[in-house]
């Protein structure tokens, strides 16, 4: 049943990746897991905001350069202005116009830089502003194109146009080659049409077009497909340096920083917290079956932990057969009844070889100006008073110590 959920949170996450990996792309998504791609979506999105800053930056002496050189072009030939030479310039307008959204969105350049380490999902406006950027820059630009093909057969803003939507962005496959399909035939048909054909140069600018589309296309897909090749190895290198290696709960270390934020963040209506675990009698099993039995113990009690706490819950191996669990956004009364349904999951579960193995616990809940070591010292000073009970037992700490 809870696999079946996990796969219907996800499915929206699995459609919005077929969409961004189609074709050969989805074949490198396949090396991913499900959570890891859900980590991979969002660090595309913040990427992709990313991409967004700096083509703004990179757009603006493109900006400067043709609306100087048209106006003086305008000037000079100021009684011979046509409708297309109003649209060019217009087009230039728009595409000065591109570069806005790319700087609002460089006042938010230190958060999207942190969603892109924490793969934390930037907000749908800032991915407006994203997707409005993208498409003002690659429409304006491919306009141009065209134009200057009219006026004087220049392929040179054509080409932006493509490299920016096929290297820039991050485009679906499909969009990319949508961008490319309809600036291939609307240039032939520019190029082609009586009014505006040049003999002596028509041939070579659409040789010119093709080769720059195909070139621009097979490029995309590979840059894009290195692009989630790199974000799935860090996405895994990551989960590595995060992860118990045995039990693939949370190591010591990422415990230990996520506790200091959480402490940090934690105030009167935001309350915090801990649980400290241990097996009882952990030893037993090692030197009774063996430790790979009590390997097999100690995954087994991962499991079912994380299968009854709330997916916002971190649960860490502490180290042996100590386990630390973070509970944001939870007082004391909801931490030890939490504490008390785990201790009775664990009682009633037999693990094959071994039988039933229970568990004492300890419950601090965070105090005003308190740091992550009393925190824990706490909770480990209730975790002994339930062991010294006779174990199988929840214990809350009642008191501060002082460290």
């Amino acid at each position: 049943m809870q696999r079946r959920n996990a796969a219907t949170a996800l499915s929206p996450v699995a459609a919005a990746l077929r969409w961004l990996a189609h074709a050969d792309e989805r074949k490198t998504l396949r090396m991913a897991t499900l959570d890891e791609r859900r980590t991979l979506t969002t660090r595309l999105l913040a990427s992709n905001l990313m991409r967004s800053i700096v083509i703004s930056w990179i757009s603006i002496p493109f900006v400067v350069a043709l609306n100087v050189r048209d106006l003086l072009w305008f000037t000079e030939l100021r009684h011979e202005q046509s409708a297309i030479h109003l649209l060019l310039f217009v087009m230039q307008v728009v595409f000065a116009a591109s570069t806005i959204p790319g700087l609002i969105l460089w006042r938010h350049r230190a958060a999207i830089s942190a969603n892109l380490l924490r793969a934390i999902a930037p907000s749908s406006d800032m991915q407006d502003l994203q997707r409005l950027q993208a498409g003002l820059f690659i429409t304006s630009l491919l306009l141009i194109g065209l134009l200057n093909i009219v006026e004087r057969g220049s392929c040179a803003p054509i080409a932006l146009a493509l490299v920016a939507a096929n290297l820039v962005y991050y485009l679906p496959v499909a969009a990319r080659y949508a961008v490319n399909g309809i600036t291939l035939v609307s240039g032939t048909a520019v190029m082609l049409w009586p009014a505006y054909a040049h003999p002596s140069t028509t041939l070579t600018h659409l040789i010119e077009l093709v080769a720059l589309i195909v070139t621009c296309c097979l490029a995309g897909t590979l840059m894009n497909r290195q692009r989630i090749s790199l974000l799935v190895s860090k996405s895994r290198l990551t989960t590595l340096n995060k992860t118990d290696a045995l039990t693939g709960a949370a190591n010591r270390r990422h415990v230990e920083q996520m506790l200091d934020v959480e402490v940090f963040r934690a105030s009167a209506s935001r309350p915090l917290s801990l649980i400290v675990i241990d097996i009882d009698h952990f030893k037993h099993v090692n030197d009774t079956h063996g430790h790979l039995a009590g390997d097999a113990v100690l995954r087994g009690i991962t499991h079912i932990l994380q299968m009854h706490i709330r997916a916002d819950n971190l649960l860490g191996r502490w180290g042996g057969e100590e386990f630390l669990l973070i509970c944001g956004d939870t007082g004391l009364d909801a931490a030890t009844r939490l504490a008390e349904r785990l201790r009775a999951k664990l009682a009633q579960h037999a693990f094959p070889g071994v039988g039933n193995k229970t568990a004492s616990f300890g419950v601090a809940e965070a105090r005003n100006k308190e740091t992550a070591q009393s925190m824990i010292a706490r909770a480990d000073a209730a975790l002994y008073e339930a062991k010294a009970k006779g174990r199988n037992r929840v214990c809350t700490a009642a008191t501060v110590l002082t460290l």
